[in-house]
């Protein structure tokens, strides 16, 4: 017979620590892959389809993506209650609940980034002028307005040094 689990057991908190931790790196991989692997070997292999090809492989991820963030939410939250820190007093007068404000600090961030870069990119490109109306700014791959690639690249690397800093923040609370 196998013995039930409670809900707050260690196996189970393992189990809610190894998705969240998959779910994280799995984002922070894919921007890794997209910008220092697949833009340059695309540019260089097939130049004329490299904005194509970037623009599909981005738009699938996306939508994993769209379903890791729950998914890194609600582990992360019953995370925060196994270590008990949905106590406002244990984030506020403790080292690890320091640490744990300061993650979700830099998780926001990267949610931030994450939902309003299209809205940033269209409001940019809105305000500098359309050089080529047929380009939808959201898309920064492959545009050819400077300000939308200098835009697109701030965002990709403030998104990523967050993800980075939850991510560490993570490992020193443990889990």
């Amino acid at each position: 017979m196998i013995p039930a689990l409670s809900f707050w057991s260690t196996p189970v908190h393992f189990a809610a620590t190894a998705l969240h931790v998959f779910c994280g790196v799995f984002w922070l991989g894919w921007m890794v892959f997209m910008f220092g692997i697949l833009r340059p070997v695309a540019t260089r292999v097939v130049p004329n389809q490299a904005a194509a090809l970037q623009k599909q492989i981005q738009q699938r991820i996306r939508g994993i993506v769209f379903w890791l963030i729950p998914t890194i939410v609600l582990t992360g939250g019953y995370n925060m209650a196994y270590h008990g820190l949905l106590n406002w007093t244990a984030l506020t007068q403790t080292g690890v609940g320091h640490r744990m404000l300061l993650k979700l600090g830099a998780a926001g961030v990267l949610f931030g980034v994450y939902y309003t870069a299209p809205l940033l990119l269209r409001a940019s490109h809105a305000r500098h002028g359309p050089s080529d109306s047929s380009h939808d700014p959201a898309d920064c791959h492959g545009n050819p307005d400077p300000l939308i690639q200098k835009v697109s690249v701030v965002l990709h690397i403030l998104a990523f040094a967050s993800g980075v800093t939850a991510a560490v923040l993570g490992v020193g609370i443990g889990g």
